[in-house]
């Protein structure tokens, strides 16, 4: 059976993933990964926090990512996640 999953991850100023959170129903809701993403950006280097739906795609282009440590393939994984996600919170300046 299916079950829906976002995903809620935070990025810092350099594109990298500093911190992410798997939700599942019933858990899935806009208070919760608001009241998630303002934790995010208030305890760590997190400068921005988007939510996105967990697909098969977007674990092969986190591994990726993840494998290789460049900073091309952290730009591309935060677009990635920026362009078919959902931004929840940024960072004042």
């Amino acid at each position: 059976m299916y079950e829906p999953q976002v995903i809620v991850y935070g990025f810092d100023s350099l594109h990298r993933v500093v911190d992410y959170l798997f939700l599942k129903s019933p858990y899935i809701t806009i208070d919760n990964m608001l009241s998630i993403a303002n934790d995010m950006i208030s305890v760590s280097e997190v400068n921005k926090v988007y939510a996105i739906d967990n697909t098969k795609i977007l674990h092969k282009e986190f591994m990726k990512m993840i494998k290789s440590k460049d900073f091309v393939e952290q730009l591309i994984f935060e677009e990635t996640v920026a362009k078919h996600g959902l931004l929840l919170k940024k960072k004042k300046a």
